[in-house]
């Protein structure tokens, strides 16, 4: 059975394994400041890698698009923009 995007109940991929709620290339909101980052509230940003169920490659650009944060969030410091 496959599940939907952004569906909050558990999705399986082919295989029968859990995926992930969040895809690559999802467009995020951060919904915390992270300062170690130098990430703050409201800054948007793209999903670039699933890591796993909690941890994600984020890339969030400067306004003349060059990266002002390329790294690994934990999905309690964003969510997706719908």
């Amino acid at each position: 059975m496959y599940g939907s995007r952004h569906n909050k109940d558990k999705a399986y991929n082919r295989k029968g394994e859990t995926m992930s709620a969040y895809e690559e290339l999802d467009v995020i909101r951060i919904t915390k400041d992270n300062e170690k980052a130098g990430i703050k509230k409201g800054m948007t940003g793209t999903i670039v890698l699933v890591h796993n169920e909690e941890d994600y490659e984020i890339e969030i650009p400067n306004k003349d698009g060059t990266p002002f944060f390329l790294g690994t969030l934990s999905k309690k410091y964003f969510t997706v923009d719908s």
